[in-house]
């Protein structure tokens, strides 16, 4: 009776630390460390000169960080950004350079700015831009519903109906901007010669109120380069 006794309490304790250790198995699986990674306070625009107040430290998922995510304010602070950091960004080290390493891009007007914009993979316009070619930049808002095209074989009727998926005056065009660098994902400018390398950002020649705009747009919506082949 008394080995009966002790074996049954042998197989509750060895139930109980299995049990235990299924939990801790579990909650370590669960289990995710954190990394402090540089994020932007506010936006920062090409050739800006990053300062302490324009950029902070956040704890995040390590799965969440890229792995050229900064991770030191002081790899951040004194040097410029190559390409435009949207407020909230994470800031990559390919993103940024030091002062002396970033060529400059020039503009035609000492009062405008230039304003950056990501390619996306279906933007095939990108292989063809130049620098210093002239664009139309058009904003498709996001409630903008499918644009449906009329065929001209189709009855009246239907012409009129298939209009009506398209609202003109909700497309808006920035007219004759000029494109002052073509950017690769590393922020190295690209030339108008023999491209073996995608170009990832554009950055416009824009003033104060086109530029204003284009920030709006980004996150309100699509944008969409218009280009005209130069002729040779």
């Amino acid at each position: 009776m008394k080995r009966l006794y002790m074996a049954l309490i042998v197989a509750v304790a060895i139930v109980a630390l299995v049990a235990t250790e299924v939990v801790i198995i579990r909650s370590l699986s669960n289990f995710e460390p954190k990394i402090p990674v540089v994020y932007a306070k506010r936006q920062i625009l090409p050739q800006d000169e990053i300062t302490a107040d324009m950029v902070e430290i956040k704890n995040v998922n390590i799965s969440y960080a890229h792995k050229l995510a900064v991770r030191r304010l002081e790899d951040v602070v004194g040097q410029k950004a190559r390409v435009a950091i949207e407020s909230g960004e994470m800031i990559l080290s390919s993103r940024i350079g030091y002062v002396d390493d970033i060529p400059a891009i020039e503009l035609k007007k000492a009062e405008n700015r230039l304003f950056t914009v990501e390619f996306k993979p279906d933007q095939a316009n990108g292989w063809w831009l130049l620098v210093d070619q002239y664009v139309d930049i058009l904003y498709v808002p996001d409630e903008e519903p499918t644009i449906v095209v009329a065929q001209a074989s189709a009855p009246q009727d239907s012409q009129n109906q298939a209009r009506h998926g398209y609202d003109e005056s909700k497309v808006v065009r920035l007219s004759n901007i000029r494109v002052a660098a073509i950017i690769d994902e590393r922020g190295n400018l690209l030339s108008n010669g023999k491209r073996d390398i995608v170009p990832r950002y554009v950055s416009f020649e824009v003033d104060d109120k086109q530029d204003a705009f284009l920030a709006y747009a980004k996150s309100h919506g699509r944008l969409e380069i218009s280009v005209r082949p130069s002729r040779k």
